[in-house]
């Protein structure tokens, strides 16, 4: 994508300066678990993660959303209510 700078200039910001490694996330697998079994919820979660990974804040507007879309899914405990049919057996 592009943003426009002051002097009206077009600046590319992307994510190429980024690169994908374990070391970018602190937290641990371990520390996680550990969150969760002290009665941490999904959101808990997902803002520790984000306050400790070290590409979050360097990341575009898109990516963050889609950062934040991903743990939520992976951390936020849901469920769907069907009703019982004859035709959604």
């Amino acid at each position: 994508g592009e943003s426009k700078h002051d002097d009206g200039a077009f600046l590319s910001v992307d994510n190429r300066h980024l690169h994908d490694a374990e070391t970018n996330q602190n937290l641990t697998p371990r520390c996680i678990a550990d969150l969760r079994e002290r009665g941490g919820d999904g959101s808990r979660v997902v803002e520790a993660l984000v306050r400790n990974s070290s590409t979050f804040a360097g990341k575009t507007a898109f990516s963050q959303a889609k950062y934040l879309r991903q743990k939520q899914m992976k951390h936020h405990v849901r469920c769907r209510v069907v009703r019982v049919t004859p035709w959604s057996l």
